[in-house]
């Protein structure tokens, strides 16, 4: 069946959200958590525990409707999310090259700087 969240889950039972969270932290309830880190209750477990309360069948294909409305959003969301993720992955990688390229470049300038120093303090010696 379709999982709920929480406030589903109160309005299907006709219970209060507090009442179900606090059955979902003892145990009496199980849960799963989505893409999203979100706690969600099969609607056969709310059966199973509470029973739903009557409803008429078109408030029942609503909140169904709701809940796989809910779960696609939720997706696009962690699509979304992933594509962003490659995207600064790729942006980091690319400006670890550039800083490493910058690096070189910079010890090479300070080799340079130091060679000709050596070679004058050399060429003094020598002359004494």
């Amino acid at each position: 069946m379709q999982p709920v969240g929480l406030t589903q889950a109160a309005r299907l039972t006709g219970r209060n959200s507090s009442t179900i969270h606090r059955a979902m932290q003892s145990g009496k309830v199980s849960y799963t958590v989505n893409a999203n880190g979100e706690r969600v209750i099969d609607l056969a477990e709310l059966e199973r525990v509470y029973g739903l309360k009557p409803q008429d069948s078109q408030a029942t294909q609503q909140t169904a409707t709701d809940a796989v409305s809910d779960a696609c959003h939720s997706t696009q969301q962690v699509e979304t999310l992933a594509t962003q993720l490659q995207w600064l992955q790729e942006k980091c990688n690319l400006l670890q090259q550039e800083l490493s390229h910058w690096r070189n470049l910079a010890t090479m300038l300070a080799e340079r700087q130091t060679r000709p120093r050596l070679e004058q303090k050399t060429k003094k010696k020598r002359k004494k």
